[in-house]
């Protein structure tokens, strides 16, 4: 279920149980971290709801919950108690722990949103667990800061990804799918792709090059560069291109 906002054509490899690259140490370090953020987070989070008496406390950790074929883990969920406190606009609310860096954090702070693939990935928790509500809390790795936000699930964005999973479900191949993100006009490829374990395979009639760790270019020139994007591919139904709400990185 986390993968929902994904692009179609990794979810397709997915899918059809194609091998893509291993994970690198350093990735492995990485999502290490972010469980042990989590398991910080909740304990800590735990500990403050009974300490100040709130009136909410925290249930179903890690609680499987599903979606049709989809299936997922919650973070937590934040319970109002009725015993405690009879205030009516009090709601129960899913819990999404997040880790960041200091740039990601910074953003998220001055912009204040999400980014497709998380608001996708929490539309889909919100409505398997029947909650309207979730609070993000947010940690930077870097510094300790915290940061919260609460986020209303955006039903069109989620239909929309479900009509997605459905063309993934009913394709043949990971090709039969388009891309959902595209070069830049001097090839190098959007940063979604260079974390992505099926680059090499997916950009390989491009003639793709590996220029660093995570860093991918194509080396066909010949083609125009609208060819490029669009060569064997079959729409998909999409929200809007992700490529416009996410900067590269490098």
């Amino acid at each position: 279920m986390s993968g929902i906002g994904h692009c179609a054509r990794q979810m397709a490899y997915q899918h059809h149980q194609v091998e893509g690259s291993p994970l690198e140490w350093r990735s492995k370090v990485i999502f290490d971290d972010g469980d042990m953020h989590h398991d910080q987070l909740r304990k800590a989070l735990r500990e403050g709801l009974v300490l100040t008496k709130s009136c909410y406390g925290l249930y179903g950790e890690e609680e499987e919950v599903c979606l049709g074929v989809l299936k997922g883990h919650i973070d937590g969920m934040l319970a109002h108690e009725t015993e405690k406190c009879d205030n009516s606009q009090h709601k129960d609310m899913l819990l999404e722990i997040k880790s960041m860096n200091e740039r990601g954090f910074a953003e998220l702070k001055r912009t204040k949103t999400l980014s497709f693939e998380y608001r996708a990935q929490v539309s889909a928790y919100l409505r398997a667990s029947g909650l309207g509500h979730a609070l993000i809390l947010v940690k930077n790795k870097n510094t300790g800061d915290m940061f919260t936000l609460i986020y209303e699930g955006e039903d069109e964005l989620l239909d929309n990804r479900l009509n997605v999973l459905s063309e993934v479900l009913r394709s043949e191949a990971p090709e039969d799918l388009r891309r959902e993100y595209h070069p830049e006009k001097d090839g190098d490829l959007d940063w979604h792709c260079n974390y992505c374990p099926f680059v090499m395979m997916c950009w390989r009639h491009e003639g793709v090059i590996q220029k660093g760790s995570h860093y991918f270019t194509i080396g066909q020139k010949t083609l125009p560069f609208s060819e490029i994007v669009n060569k064997k591919c079959q729409p998909v139904t999409t929200e809007t291109d992700p490529t416009q709400e996410n900067k590269k990185k490098k």
